[in-house]
């Protein structure tokens, strides 16, 4: 996929009120600041906290973790936080006062992983009023209502793992740009066709999606990662607008048909062993381009005159990778292993 340029961050464990000059260092550097606690802070470190997000409301994330032991973590230490807008509370074994998600009124980001929870009316208890990107992890639940996420029509930006049941709560949502879900054969996918302003969708682990169902006239941006059975991606116009593709770690996918892509201009197939077969590559606009452990004839897509910006190709053998990534290099293009996403 593409990715576009952010700040750097800064991950802080805030240990004791001696790291408050780390976390200023940090923001005065310009990076955006994860302050993370492991167990209950005081309340100065707390206050603190709220002072910098006072100041720097989108660079200051809260992250809230482990609190392994006798002692849960306890969501009413939020309440008094008025200026904090982003918050994980991840990695978490259980969690008290969960009703206090409500009172998270101007929240913009919010990260949620309690694995012991059992709560399926969960996504019911947070405020959709200002929330824009939300994250929701492993949960003991494999049924959480999905229902809930019509509520929230300020969202761009979503992770769901597979304990939310019914991503349907998805369709129409007018902001909705980027979202990352853990496959769910039994699911239906055909909101996606409803999502209006949707640029980047990605399937990871689980079992395979109907492919054939996904479909999106604004999507650009297009991964499926580990997906347990995934043997055709079929016809890709479903995609019109489709710049960006990446698979990743199937072994069943044989044929990749990119025919009914003409805009596609970046292609990433890695650890794709059945794959033998590309058609249409060549009325595409791809110009990048990375293949690594496939069946397909590497020494042909070398030979391919082609204007290409970065080629890639890797056979996961050494005596033929070495003298390969040599010549590519000598032509300013890539190497065999991955390349760091720009």
């Amino acid at each position: 996929m593409n990715f576009s340029q952010t700040r750097l961050q800064t991950r802080i464990q805030w240990q004791t009120d001696a790291d408050r000059a780390e976390v200023e260092t940090a923001l005065a550097a310009g990076h955006d600041l994860v302050v993370q606690f492991s167990r209950p802070p005081t309340d100065a470190a707390l206050a603190h906290v709220e002072a910098l997000a006072q100041t720097n409301p989108d660079r200051v994330t809260l992250r809230f973790y482990g609190f392994h032991g006798k002692t849960p973590f306890d969501l009413a230490l939020q309440r008094d936080l008025r200026h904090v807008r982003r918050f994980d509370l991840d990695c978490l074994d259980t969690a008290g006062n969960i009703d206090a998600l409500a009172d998270l009124t101007a929240s913009t980001h919010l990260s949620l992983e309690i694995y012991e929870l059992s709560d399926k009316d969960i996504l019911h208890r947070i405020d959709p009023t200002s929330l824009s990107s939300l994250r929701v992890g492993d949960m003991k639940t494999k049924a959480i209502d999905g229902t809930a996420l019509s509520r929230f029509r300020a969202l761009e930006t979503v992770f769901l793992s597979n304990s939310v049941k019914s991503h349907d709560g998805l369709r129409g949502l007018p902001a909705l740009r980027h979202l990352q879900m853990r496959a769910r054969p039994k699911d239906s996918y055909a909101f996606l066709a409803d999502c209006p302003a949707l640029q980047s969708l990605s399937f990871f682990l689980g079992g395979a999606p109907d492919m054939d169902e996904v479909r999106s006239d604004t999507l650009t941006d297009l991964s499926v990662i580990r997906c347990r059975g995934v043997d055709d991606m079929g016809d890709l116009s479903r995609f019109p607008k489709l710049r960006h593709l990446t698979i990743e770690d199937q072994i069943r996918l044989e044929r990749l048909d990119l025919i009914g892509a003409p805009n596609l201009e970046s292609l990433r197939l890695i650890n794709c062993k059945a794959l033998a077969r590309i058609d249409g590559l060549e009325a595409t606009k791809v110009s990048t381009l990375q293949l690594q452990g496939t069946a397909l004839d590497l020494d042909a897509v070398e030979r391919m005159e082609r204007a290409w910006t970065r080629l890639a190709l890797g056979s996961g053998r050494r005596g033929e990778d070495t003298p390969r990534d040599a010549r590519l290099a000598a032509r300013g293009l890539g190497l065999s292993h991955f390349w760091a996403a720009a």
